[in-house]
This record gives structure tokens, C-alpha cells and sequence, in this order.
């Protein structure tokens, strides 16, 4: 049965000075969560939702969320200060 993944991400949490992000997505999904710069490079590929965001320049980011099970797909935007 397919599940869409819409909500999946709930919040995107980050604190200015803070290297890490947490993203939170609902029913713990397991997720494969990238970031693509606005040039389409990709910088993180990782399924921890707990990511290291120290080695990002300062910049706009895609944020990919996609369902491993299903391969839905959410995206967010991230900005690095």
C-alpha cells in the first residue's frame, strides 16, 4: 500500500551557530535525506536525520526528503548563515 509522505517532514530545526539540524518527519520514516546546492551539486546524502551542517558554506539548499519504502518524495529549503 502506498503511503504519501506529504507531512512527512514536520520541521526542519536549526539554531543560528549550531552545526548540526535536526529534521523531524512523522511515524519515523526511514528516510534518505539530501542536500543539493542551488547549482544542482550534492553535498549531503545521508539517512540519519540528525546531519552535520558545519562543512556547508553559507548559501541556499535544497533539501530533499524521500521515504525509502516508497520513494516519495518532500522537499524543503535550508539556508545556510
Amino acid at each position: 500500500m502506498y503511503k504519501s509522505i506529504l507531512f512527512l517532514v514536520q520541521i526542519i530545526f536549526a539554531i543560528i551557530g549550531v552545526d548540526k539540524i535536526t529534521i523531524m518527519t512523522d511515524n519515523n520514516f526511514d528516510v534518505n535525506i539530501i542536500f543539493i546546492t542551488l547549482l544542482g551539486q550534492q553535498v549531503i546524502n545521508t539517512s540519519s536525520t540528525t546531519i552535520d551542517v558545519s562543512e556547508l558554506t553559507k548559501g541556499i539548499y535544497v533539501v530533499q526528503v524521500s521515504d525509502k519504502n516508497t520513494n516519495a518524495k518532500n522537499t524543503s529549503k535550508f539556508i545556510k548563515e
